[in-house]
């Protein structure tokens, strides 16, 4: 389960609470399209620690809508994987999504927050059908730096998984 949780990037990114319907025009998503490195620790409930590398890439397809981060990301105990982090509007639901898959075959969605103002997304999503949750905060930390915050809750609601990664931007 820890390996499933660690493999998703950490840039985040639930529904608009300064709601910018159009991805391509929402400033926290304009100020995230570049090349990033990010590193950081992830702590298990037995108080083992594993770290975390990527490189990413941050952009927006105007003729989809939709900004994705792609890279590499590299954990600890896990094999290095290639991911995608899509962001899109749902019209019927109103809100913002994202979808996450990896080459070891990972897919999770995610409800997204974005609040404009505060520069800063929300992603809370479902890890498994046993009611397993996966939350990330990320804000940006003046304009070259993303700090996420990441959470993973077991069914019982006991915390099983924490992280911080943070984000510099190369260009």
């Amino acid at each position: 389960m820890a390996g499933l949780i660690l493999a998703v990037p950490i840039f985040v990114s639930l529904t608009a609470i300064a709601q910018v319907k159009d991805v391509a025009a929402n400033p926290v998503f304009q100020k995230l399209v570049g090349e990033w490195t990010g590193e950081g620790k992830f702590t298990n409930a037995d108080g083992g620690v594993d770290t975390f590398t990527e490189e990413v890439t941050a952009s927006i397809d105007t003729t989809t809508g939709v900004f994705k981060f792609q890279g590499v990301q590299t954990m600890e105990s896990l094999e290095t994987s290639e991911s995608t982090f899509s962001y899109y509007y749902n019209a019927a639901l109103e809100n913002y999504e994202a979808k996450y898959s990896d080459s070891r075959g990972i897919e999770i969605t995610m409800e997204v927050q974005v609040d404009s103002a505060g520069e800063s997304i929300v992603a809370r999503g479902p890890l498994s059908s046993d009611g397993t949750s996966i939350e990330i905060t990320g804000k940006f930390e003046g304009d070259d730096r993303w700090v996420a915050e990441i959470s993973v809750t077991d069914q019982s609601g006991q915390e099983t998984l924490t992280g911080v990664v943070t984000k510099t931007r190369v260009k």
